[in-house]
C-alpha cells in the first residue's frame, strides 16, 4: 500500500465523498486541514522561513492580508462541505507541526 497527499484545493468533499462511496473505505481515507484566523495567517506568512515559499518570493507585504483572507474563507467553506458530507476537517492554524504528526499517525493506525 502506497501513501499519498493531495493538494486539496483540486479535491473538494463532494468529490471525495464520491470516490468514498464507491470504493473499499479500508483501500483509501482522507481528511481535510485548513487555517483561520486572519491575522494568525498573515503573520505565518509572513514569518514563514520555508526557501520555496511562493508567497515570500512572490508577493508584497500588502498582499499578505489577501492571502490570509481567501486561506480563511476557502478553510471555512471546505469545513462546512466536510460537515455535509460526513468527513473530517481539521484547522492546524495552532501547533501545525505536532498537529500533522498526529494526523499521519492517525491515519496510519497508530
Amino acid at each position: 500500500m502506497k501513501d499519498f497527499v493531495i493538494e486539496g484545493v483540486w479535491l473538494r468533499p463532494d468529490h471525495v465523498r464520491e470516490l468514498l462511496d464507491e470504493v473499499s473505505s479500508d483501500s483509501i481515507s482522507a481528511v481535510f486541514l485548513g487555517k483561520t484566523g486572519v491575522d494568525q495567517i498573515a503573520y505565518g506568512l509572513r514569518a514563514s522561513s520555508q526557501p520555496n515559499d511562493w508567497a515570500q518570493r512572490n508577493t508584497g507585504d500588502s498582499t499578505y492580508s489577501k492571502i490570509a483572507e481567501m486561506i480563511d474563507l476557502f478553510s471555512n467553506l471546505t469545513e462546512a462541505e466536510c460537515l455535509k458530507y460526513d468527513l473530517p476537517a481539521y484547522d492546524v492554524t495552532h501547533d501545525f507541526h505536532r498537529q500533522i504528526d498526529d494526523l499521519a499517525r492517525t491515519l496510519a493506525g497508530e
